[in-house]
């Protein structure tokens, strides 16, 4: 009964993923406006996740016995002592800095991801059933788009986690003409950069998923490849077009080495159609977008040059324990002038200012230890998600992100496996 909960649980989870509804608890002010990356919540989703984690951790403890534990302990035991001294270091020095219970919320997330990674991998459901809720889940997120971007408008639902947005609206994530203001499509996150990475990942699981289908599902699956596409053209993100097109260059290249390229081509060409069709029809927001010459994108591009440096400084002042866990803008901010800036565009950067060196080496010590994992028939996903991390801090940011990270960690071992 426990084990068939727990997996209906992960299932649930992968499929609610994108939903941003949570119940804050302590609203994040700085400069005396509100400030997202201090705020402190629990997100309807963690329910479900700490569920099933603790079914997990019930079931393993029934299994495992101290003789057990000693053994893999022993055989394991010089990379789980200085993993495990190096996190509490980290822990500790981020706790030790201003924001303390910010730093101990985005703990809380990081370690809520590797949970996530592992209810995946040890899953009596097979890859296909997994990968097919968190690609389905995409499919809606592809249509709620759609209709914001066509109709202008975003409508508050606190139930949802959604937040007010028009195209007049300032601070809204819009694409600007001369006389006119499109509003990107959010999908139910807080960003359109969100919702493309999101996207881009879930059209390179759909690709992975038609090649594990039986043929009799295989049109389905490319009928909702082309709502993906479409949802992920119409979020305008650049760095998550950029990120899909590198996943999906090494699966082309990965079948045509395999003489299997046929298997895919119906799905490709399907997704440059959808691609040519809203760029020949929105021809002037592409060029926009692509040109970077209009007003906003000069800003935006300034803006995030003056981020690379202000990052940069930061990390000078403190090079090797960091700022803290999620507490960069809290620094960055402290010279009180506005508006509020937000993290440096780059997860990259963003992780080596707030863990700093001692931070990046222990996240490249575990990224050693499951590379046979990652580097293998999952390496376009990999690939997604290394490319969206170069230009959007989302993958760290927020909590939706890391778990799209754990999600990743997780399929690529499950099939693997």
């Amino acid at each position: 009964m426990l084990p068939r909960l727990k997996d209906g649980l992960l299932v649930a989870l992968l499929f609610f993923l994108p939903w941003q509804t949570r119940l804050i608890y302590r609203e994040g002010m700085l400069q005396g406006r509100f400030w997202e990356y201090g705020t402190l919540a629990i997100y309807a989703t963690e329910f479900l996740l700490w569920a099933a984690v603790l079914i997990m951790v019930w079931e393993r403890g029934r299994v495992l016995s101290w003789t057990i534990l000693r053994e893999r302990f022993k055989k394991n035991r010089i990379r789980l002592m200085v993993g495990s001294l190096v996190f509490v270091f980290i822990a500790g020095q981020s706790f030790s800095h201003p924001e303390a219970e910010v730093a101990a919320q985005q703990l809380v997330f990081i370690i809520g991801a590797v949970c996530l990674a592992f209810l995946i991998i040890t899953s009596a459901w097979r890859w296909e059933i997994l990968a097919a809720a968190f690609w389905s889940s995409a499919i809606i997120q592809s249509l709620i788009g759609l209709y914001q971007f066509f109709g202008q408008y975003i409508g508050a639902n606190k139930w949802f986690g959604l937040a007010y947005q028009s195209a007049g609206e300032l601070g809204s994530s819009v694409i600007e003409l001369s006389n006119e203001r499109w509003l990107r499509a959010y999908g139910s996150f807080g960003s359109p950069n969100g919702l493309g990475i999101y996207l881009a990942v879930a059209f390179i699981v759909g690709l992975l998923l038609y090649e594990k289908v039986a043929t009799k599902f295989r049109p389905l699956v490319t009928f909702g490849q082309l709502f993906i596409i479409a949802g992920l053209t119409v979020s305008f993100s650049r760095g998550a077009w950029l990120a899909a097109l590198a996943g999906l260059v090494i699966i082309g290249v990965g079948s045509i080495r395999r003489k299997s390229f046929s298997l895919f081509s119906k799905q490709i060409a399907g997704a440059v159609g959808v691609v040519l069709v809203f760029v020949f029809a929105l021809w002037s927001l592409f060029s926009v977008r692509l040109t970077s010459d209009a007003r906003l994108e000069v800003r935006s591009v300034q803006e995030r040059s003056s981020q690379y440096h202000e990052a940069i400084k930061i990390f000078r002042k403190t090079p090797f324990f960091g700022v803290g866990l999620k507490n960069y803008t809290f620094v960055a901010n402290q010279s009180g002038q506005l508006p509020l800036r937000q993290p440096v565009h780059n997860v990259y950067l963003l992780v080596l200012t707030e863990l700093g060196i001692v931070g990046l080496i222990w996240l490249a010590w575990l990224a050693r230890c499951i590379k046979y994992y990652l580097l293998s028939t999952m390496l376009p996903l990999i690939a997604a998600l290394a490319v969206a991390g170069l230009f959007d801090h989302y993958l760290w940011s927020f909590y939706s992100g890391l778990m799209l990270v754990g999600l990743v960690v997780g399929l690529a071992i499950k099939r693997r496996g």
